[in-house]
């Protein structure tokens, strides 16, 4: 079921907008609404599996970017042993055949067969060469450490390729649940259309799932940076000179890049507050890992736009 501009949804903060509605609807209807077995219960059962799921990608996204981090460094490692055993070969072998059958050297960036290719002939190759006399690599680096590294990295790669199949299945199941509520959601608004009347409150205050038309806040200058002594993301930002101000919110995704589907709400600021700056350590647990932020400001009657993402990376 597509939903437009479903890359700017905030999935959660949508569903919040339709709980106290619903609840006001019920009040005003003196009833319980409820279609197909769903009514409200369901629907914040819903909203809490959803908020739970959302936990879960960013758990799984934490997990992929340790598992991608561990992988980059180990093959730096690995490469450079391979950069220093070709030359040792051309220099105490020149004109070999070992010498004259070296492999090429793979990018960093390259497929792990590419990878489990130049490994493999360099073992083969490093044994042919310890027939005739031993070599070893500074740090007296030998072959039987060369090929428990070629194995560790071997095994890396399958545990970055795990995460990532981890994050694709919590993203998923996310979209799953979100699709369901959606379809809930449609139905509800249909149902109260049915029941009130244009003009009374309930009618015109029913939630959209994009924004209502009409003027929205002008967004705030944000910057953000992993504070080492704070241990924290701090995110700072210009205040809101708009005189129907609420609050202000902070939100994060995590990933190469933000998305604002993946968004989760993580901190809350009123109007007036001083600094305006929030400190956050969402999804950055580990040295490398990457947070997106955003700082929305929300007005009374509910308009809010959010910033440009900034992004935080913990050294």
């Amino acid at each position: 079921m597509a939903i437009k501009s479903r890359s700017q949804l905030n999935y959660c903060q949508v569903v919040d907008t339709f709980i106290p509605h619903w609840q006001l609807a019920e009040d005003a209807h003196g009833s319980p609404i409820v279609f197909g077995g769903f009514g409200l219960a369901e629907l914040q059962d819903q909203q809490a599996e959803l908020e739970a799921q959302l936990g879960v990608q960013v758990a799984a996204e934490n997990d992929r970017q340790i598992a991608s981090h561990a992988l980059e460094l180990a093959k730096a490692s690995m490469l450079e042993r391979l950069r220093q055993f070709k030359h040792m070969v051309r220099a105490l072998h020149p004109g070999s055949t070992e010498a004259n059958v070296l492999p090429t050297l793979p990018a960093l960036g390259a497929r792990y067969d590419d990878w489990h290719k130049a490994m493999l002939n360099v073992a083969v190759l490093w044994g042919m060469v310890n027939a005739v006399e031993e070599l070893r690599l500074s740090g007296n680096y030998k072959l039987e450490e060369f090929v428990a590294d070629q194995e560790s990295l071997l095994g890396l790669f399958q545990a970055r390729g795990a995460a990532e199949n981890a994050l694709q299945r919590a993203q998923f199941r996310r979209e799953e649940i979100w699709q369901f509520i959606y379809s809930r959601l449609l139905l509800y608004r249909r149902v109260v259309q049915g029941l009130f009347v244009p003009g009374t409150p309930v009618f015109e205050s029913l939630p959209r799932f994009t924004g209502r038309r009409g003027p929205t806040p002008q967004p705030v200058v944000v910057t953000g940076k992993w504070d080492g002594l704070r241990q924290k993301a701090v995110i700072s930002f210009s205040p809101s000179d708009n005189p129907r101000l609420s609050r202000y919110e902070l939100r994060v995704s995590t990933g190469p890049k933000a998305r604002g589907k993946d968004e989760k709400t993580v901190g809350s600021l009123a109007a007036g507050a001083s600094p305006t700056e929030f400190l956050s350590d969402v999804g950055l647990a580990q040295v490398g890992d990457r947070a997106h932020f955003r700082v929305v400001v929300i007005l009374k009657d509910g308009a809010r736009r959010g910033s440009k993402a900034v992004t935080a990376v913990r050294v």
